[in-house]
């Protein structure tokens, strides 16, 4: 059975040295901070909080306390909207850029949870932050983080796509749907009748797609006799 454990932390650099060893640990198979904003939206104190799952019986928060703690954190989403911090973006870094965008969102005073064993970061904002919202997205992409990594990419997205994931789409289009009938101008932003110019020799050397449904033909009445 799972146990928990609760670390808590007055600052980012106890965060990142507590993340370094929890990380050697085989038996821990999760790490979640909560930022001290989030903590006392939670009803927790105003510190840095570590939720550690451990695949033994070495946590002291077991059985009921431990599907207690696991539902509070879960919480966490549904406790920022009510305070209007509905609109939720992610990222995902290495662990030494997950350490600098941290230090940013705390310098923006933005909202954050993050799962620091996969170094993917949630942060959160208040629907009128537009502006705000656009320059942390900036300097995620700075940081070499994969913007929108949990929620797909989407319209609002688009733009932070790497060039090598643009050009996989592109070419999948161009295999699947030469005529540009499905999604335009959804994830990729192109002129398609030039794009197919470019790749016209990919277009020719396409095998066609064989029909989902093969059609047929009906016997005669001869066959049937």
């Amino acid at each position: 059975p799972k146990t928990m454990m609760i670390l808590k932390a007055e600052d980012l650099d106890n965060v990142f040295n507590s993340n370094k060893k929890l990380r050697l640990n085989m038996d821990v198979c999760s790490i979640d901070l909560i930022n001290r904003e989030l903590s006392q939206t939670l009803g927790l104190e105003p510190k840095y909080h570590i939720f550690v799952e451990l695949e033994n019986d070495k946590g002291n928060i077991k059985g009921t306390d431990f599907e207690k703690f696991t539902k509070l954190k879960n919480q966490i989403y549904k406790k920022a909207a009510m305070r209007r911090f509905y609109v939720l973006e992610n990222a995902k870094f290495l662990v030494d850029s997950m350490q600098d965008f941290l230090v940013y969102l705390e310098s923006k005073k933005i909202p954050y949870f993050s799962h620091l064993a996969s170094g993917c970061v949630y942060f959160m904002f208040l629907p009128e932050e537009i502006d705000k919202r656009e320059e942390a997205l900036k300097f995620a992409k700075k940081l070499n983080g994969r913007v929108a990594y949990n929620f797909g990419v989407g319209l609002t997205h688009k733009k932070y796509l790497e060039p090598g994931e643009k050009e996989l789409i592109k070419r999948v289009k161009i295999r699947l749907d030469k005529h540009n009938k499905f999604n335009i101008e959804k994830v990729i932003d192109s002129d398609f009748e030039s794009l197919k110019r470019k790749n016209i020799q990919i277009i020719k050397e396409l095998p066609e797609p064989e029909p989902l449904i093969k059609e047929e033909k009906p016997e005669t009445v001869e066959q049937i006799i």
